[in-house]
């Protein structure tokens, strides 16, 4: 960060003055690359180059030092980047410790998720702020209000320097009412509303929630439009930009790279369809027409898609070395290129977040067939499920396989078991395709799981050590304690219930007589009457009571880990009332080993084990480093010595 300010002088050190000037570093080196291009293709076509370069030894020269320069000041303003960005990364993480997506927010994204929640006054939800586009703040009468404002200030400002050119005494007690009356708007609003109307950022939020409601009275020109400093945008070449105009016909809308990979995803399966139905009508020239212009579609889709990724592979080329660039996916890259046309500049390691949240996401996505929202927890009984499937589908090969090795005539039993052979086969195609799908799923969740911890520890470096289990473990510990939990806390954590006696009563009620009423309301469900629907309305009800208790105290039934941290407070409190449900006086038997530092057992006993296995692994490796180390030293002690004895 010290080696940022020396760059920056007296500008303060924050994310958008950095943005900033790493906008226009890159602004500055583009047009050094031109030059440095133009020279060269000069001298090239000159007669004698060596004089060329002579003559222009200065200019060479110049652009020789303004490269190391530019080099020097963009890695120290992408350090001091780096730095911002991951505390703010920790800063909203704190906010929203449960957000799949925070570890992968890129730096924009991340102050876009502070900007919004102070526009609106509060902390949004996730699920809010994944749907913004559904946001507001204001009625539509309060927009227009406030628009009517903006657009008044606007009107004044413009009067203000007509009446200073005047310059007559009229003309200045003019100015000074206006000004006041300026004031005293900005004081109505803010008094009201709770914001200064000068504020570029809440300007910038207001206008996406007019446009977003499509309030007419915004089709006027924008008043106080801030400016931006945009990033250099994108060229393509003539050739790249008629395959554009080609594939907008065929879209018929804006060309974008995601909507390219949507119509070709269609066209294969439209494909497939019209290949099968061919098969079964094989004369029918209208389908061969159709398959015709369905390649003459594709074609057309897919230099669009070339062109767009061969400008995305140019412009980053630009602002990074092409080895750094050259293990990502050209679809990668052009996701990138998007961000920072959007957004503005970023760094390497702003870059690596970017891909990893835009491959975790498409692996996630992809699991959406099979999960409707792939969790942690969701996906682990998936893949509890899918270990089941695969037994089940084993036993029953192994009963065919058996039935034929017996079977006296081995064909004559294939044939009567065509059926059950075929769906067999066909079980284990879809167990293997879906298995492929969800166990991709789970690793990048875990992985996932992992760096949240990692947000929520920054100075914890055994995290590396942890599985995905013990790291979900951890997290869903913390959110139920509602905070995160110090390292040597855990050893204590049993002697420190979270709840006292009557709130855990209260809960165990409460989730008690949840279940209940999901039994009946499935058994009245069933005798399909008026009555049983009258009893269902009133079960309902009942419903929603016992939730908002389970709601206030934090309590979620369907997060497996928090009921199995309320049970346990409730079996180490030695709560009496815990007998009343024989489901509840099953025993956890744990999967580790007791901790050494403290009796506790179940989740908290799994935790402690968790954090000395990874201090272990940690400490094993410091080891090994230093042996390594030490016997580098010694190789090369005895190197010398062989040196000295020649």
């Amino acid at each position: 960060m010290d080696i940022a300010k020396r760059y920056m002088k007296d500008t303060p050190i924050t994310i958008d003055t950095l943005q900033k000037e790493l906008n226009k570093l890159t602004r500055w080196e583009s047009t050094l690359q031109e030059r440095k291009q133009d020279l060269f293709e000069q001298m090239n076509k000159s007669q004698t180059p060596e004089t060329f370069k002579a003559m222009h030894k200065d200019e060479f020269d110049t652009i020789t030092n303004r490269e190391s320069w530019y080099k020097e000041k963009r890695n120290a303003i992408e350090n001091g980047f780096d730095i911002l960005e991951r505390e703010l990364r920790r800063t909203v993480f704190a906010s929203y410790p449960n957000w799949n997506r925070v570890p992968y927010l890129s730096v924009h994204e991340l102050k876009d998720v502070q900007e919004l929640n102070r526009y609106h006054g509060r902390m949004l939800s996730v699920d809010e702020l994944e749907n913004r586009e559904q946001l507001t703040r204001f009625t539509k009468e309060e927009r227009k209000e406030i628009y009517d404002v903006l657009d008044e200030l606007k009107e004044i400002k413009k009067a203000i320097p007509m009446f200073k050119k005047d310059g007559s005494e009229k003309s200045l007690n003019k100015i000074q009412l206006l000004q006041n009356y300026m004031v005293t708007q900005k004081e109505n609003i803010y008094a009201k509303y709770g914001f200064s109307i000068e504020d570029k950022s809440f300007l910038k939020l207001f206008r996406e929630e007019c446009k977003q409601q499509k309030d007419m009275f915004w089709k006027k020109e924008a008043p106080e439009k801030v400016q931006r400093d945009k990033p250099q945008r994108g060229t393509l070449t003539n050739e790249e930009k008629e395959s554009i105009k080609l594939a907008s016909k065929e879209l018929k809308r804006f060309v974008s790279y995601d909507a390219c990979e949507k119509r070709l995803d269609q066209l294969d399966k439209w494909e497939k369809s019209l290949v099968k139905q061919i098969s079964n009508d094989p004369t029918n020239n209208e389908l061969y027409d159709k398959l015709y212009k369905l390649h003459q579609q594709r074609e057309i889709i897919q230099d669009a898609k070339v062109a767009l990724e061969n400008e995305a592979t140019r412009e980053l080329n630009k602002r990074f070395n092409s080895d750094f660039l050259s293990p990502f996916a050209k679809d990668e890259l052009r996701y990138v290129f998007d961000h920072i046309k959007q957004n503005g500049e970023i760094t390497k390691q702003t870059l690596a977040y970017l891909v990893e949240g835009y491959q975790g996401d498409k692996v996630i996505d992809n699991a959406k067939r099979y999960v409707k929202e792939p969790s942690y927890e969701k996906l682990k009984v998936e893949m509890d499920k899918l270990t089941n499937w695969k037994r089940a589908i084993e036993r029953k090969l192994d009963e065919l396989a058996k039935g034929l090795e017996k079977a006296p005539d081995q064909m004559a039993f294939q044939k009567e078991n065509k059926d059950k052979f075929e769906e067999v086969f066909s079980q284990e195609q879809s167990y293997e395709q879906k298995k492929a799908v969800l166990e991709k799923a789970f690793e990048v969740v875990g992985e996932r799981e992992i760096l949240k911890l990692a947000l929520q520890y920054p100075e914890w470096q055994d995290i590396e050590h942890f599985t995905p289990e013990q790291a979900h473990q951890i997290l869903e510990t913390n959110r139920y304690y509602g905070r995160v939990i110090g390292v040597s806390e855990f050893a204590t954590l049993k002697d420190s219930p979270k709840f006292n006696y009557n709130q855990r009563e209260e809960i165990y009620d409460a989730i008690s007589n949840i279940k209940e009423i999901q039994k009946a309301i499935s058994v009245f469900e069933k005798q399909n009457t008026e009555e049983a629907e009258k009893d269902i309305a009133t079960l309902e009800k009942y419903y929603a009571t016992y939730q908002a208790v389970l709601d206030k105290h934090g309590i979620d039934m369907n997060n497996p880990t928090i009921m199995r941290l309320f049970r346990e407070e409730c079996e180490n409190c030695g709560d009496v009332f815990v007998e009343k449900d024989s489901a509840w006086k099953t025993k956890f038997t744990p999967e580790y080993a007791p901790s050494e530092r403290s009796s506790a057992s179940g989740l908290i006993g799994e935790i402690l084990y968790a954090i000395e296995q990874a201090e272990r692994d940690a400490d094993r490796k410091t080891q090994e480093r230093q042996r390594q180390a030490q016997g580098m030293r010694m190789k090369r002690q005895r190197q010398r010595g062989m040196n000295l004895d020649l």
